[in-house]
């Protein structure tokens, strides 16, 4: 539509500046006698049919130019009425991409050294060694005094604090930087004289159930705070 509207005012400007030219030249015919009379030269370069060509040609090409560039022109974008039920699920369509961005990152395989994974490993790891390395019963620590006594606790206080001393503090601090809460388990595992989760162990290798008292269970229990991807699980307390 644009592009007729723009040819027929073109046109018209062709027209009526024509139409002006025409007029003008009827009433200088007589000012026209009078110069050539005065002027003979200007009679020869009127007859002259030179400079109508160059004149007829750069119309032309001008009228051409502006013609191409009009039909070149990329067509104007349909106007498309919105439609009411496009609408009406937009939310169902945003909610939809939502779930589904969620649902790409539950399937994406969980990286080998996520933080629960590090925390699992390090209880199991902590477990085991409690059990080879249990802490003496009454009737061993009646028998084993002295100088044994020392030996076997220094040993086994060394070879603990070279494992996983560091390893623990540093898991404990990771969950707390993350608002998880830790109770007392981060000040046990920074006390140097503190043998995390010797307790429940005696020489047995068996633990209590009671995982109140037990500190690797209690460890264990923060791997199920974050996700595989090391984000806070919060609980959702929405009504359904």
């Amino acid at each position: 539509m644009q592009i007729i509207f723009v040819f027929f005012l073109i046109v018209f400007g062709a027209v009526v500046t024509l139409l002006l030219i025409i007029k003008e030249a009827i009433d200088m015919a007589a000012a026209i006698e009078y110069a050539e009379g005065a002027f003979p030269w200007l009679k020869r370069w009127s007859e002259s049919k030179k400079w109508q060509r160059l004149l007829l040609i750069g119309t032309l090409l001008f009228y051409g130019g502006t013609l191409y560039k009009l039909l070149n022109q990329p067509p104007l974008p349909p106007i498309v009425n919105p439609d009411p039920a496009v609408k009406a699920i937009a939310p169902v369509v945003e909610e939809n991409a939502d779930l589904q961005k969620r649902l790409a990152r539950v399937n994406e395989p969980e990286p080998q050294n996520s933080l629960r994974r590090q925390t699992v490993k390090l209880a199991n790891e902590l477990a085991d060694f409690w059990a080879r390395n249990p802490a003496p019963s009454q009737s061993m620590q009646a028998a084993i005094k002295g100088q044994a006594s020392d030996q076997y606790w220094n040993g086994v206080t060394t070879t603990f604090n070279y494992k996983f001393r560091d390893r623990l503090v540093g898991i404990i601090r990771s969950y707390s930087s993350k608002g998880v809460p830790v109770g007392y388990l981060e000040r046990s595992a920074e006390e140097p004289t503190h043998l995390f989760g010797a307790f429940p162990f005696s020489s047995s290798g068996q633990s209590p159930p009671a995982c109140a008292q037990d500190e690797i269970c209690q460890l264990r229990e923060l791997a199920f705070h974050v996700d595989a991807n090391d984000q806070v699980i919060q609980p959702d307390f929405k009504q359904p």
